[in-house]
């Protein structure tokens, strides 16, 4: 048996005991009755929403640590915090909205003179 018969041979045996390894882990999981993911939840932290540094941050800044506490402000309260621009607002806006979720008004109030 030449060396590339024998790599062969032993790469097809680990192929094999891995099969029977991920066979054995997917029955496993297919059998147990634990929920895969948890529902979501307008009381979880902020940080669930996957947010930029930036705009978690000036969330906490301004004490505003739930989601909840998000999905009831206006767009243009949350704009006047310090340091909320339209960047910020759009990652917020678009983090919510992955979750099926909104601003009281999700539409800027736009002045026109």
């Amino acid at each position: 048996m030449s060396f590339m018969e024998a790599r062969i041979t032993d790469l097809e045996r680990q192929i094999r005991n891995h099969s029977v390894l991920l066979e054995g882990k997917t029955e496993r999981a297919s059998t147990s009755h634990e929920p895969t993911s948890t529902p979501h939840s307008d009381s979880d932290p902020i940080e669930n929403l996957n947010l930029r540094n930036r705009t978690r941050n000036c969330l906490l800044r301004h004490e505003i640590t739930t989601i909840q506490q998000v999905t009831r402000m206006r767009w243009d309260e949350l704009y006047e915090l310090r340091g909320m621009g339209l960047r910020l607002m759009d990652d917020l806006q678009n983090a919510l909205a992955a979750r099926g979720l909104a601003l009281i008004d999700s539409e800027p109030k736009v002045e026109t003179k």
